[in-house]
């Protein structure tokens, strides 16, 4: 029987927020990115993964300066400790 998908947004496995930034690992390869100027940031389901009931994805993180590292399955995502957009 195929597992029944409401479209429903969970919260992603790994989210982080950086001031008005915020990166979300779907999977280890599928991240999304967002930027609100205001800090309110879009929580609707996305058409490009509908089923986010996955597991969690183990996320390193560390500061080089004033950017954030975050690692995860051969991935590398480096974001500024500002509130410039992305």
């Amino acid at each position: 029987m195929a597992e029944k998908c409401d479209g429903t947004a969970t919260p992603a496995p790994f989210t982080k927020v950086f001031g008005n930034k915020r990166v979300s690992f779907l999977s280890p390869r599928i991240l999304r990115f967002e930027f609100a100027a205001d800090g309110v940031f879009e929580d609707r389901p996305t058409l490009s993964v509908v089923n986010r009931s996955v597991a969690p994805v183990h996320v390193t993180e560390t500061t080089e300066g004033s950017t954030a590292v975050l690692r995860a399955g051969g991935v590398e995502v480096r974001l500024g400790l500002d509130d410039q957009p992305l």
